[in-house]
């Protein structure tokens, strides 16, 4: 993290670069310095499912939601995780009324 606060409150994370990327393929798992990054992603999922009541988690699994915001980064490189997030949460939300 950059230390920047995000204009709705939240602290500005960049989207990994696509070499980054290729390392996380390689070694089978995400690099340590990413963990607090995917907790992040994951506690502001269930606390938008939390405050919105809807249930849009129910059928979502982390590895699957990971894999959606390593595909949007490497397609967005200059967004942040924030952006990231809320892409999956309407994505999520769209599914789940399905």
């Amino acid at each position: 993290p950059d230390g920047l606060v995000h204009d709705i409150g939240l602290v500005e994370i960049k989207c990994p670069n696509s070499i980054t990327q290729v390392e996380y393929i390689q070694a089978g798992k995400p690099p340590a310095n990413y963990i607090p990054q995917m907790a992040w992603i994951m506690g502001y999922l269930s606390g938008a499912a939390y405050t919105s009541n809807q249930d849009f988690l129910r059928n979502a699994d982390g590895e699957s939601m990971m894999l959606w915001i390593d595909n949007y980064c490497r397609a967005n490189p200059l967004k942040e995780t924030v952006d990231a997030a809320e892409k999956l949460k309407a994505e999520l939300i769209k599914n789940s009324r399905r």
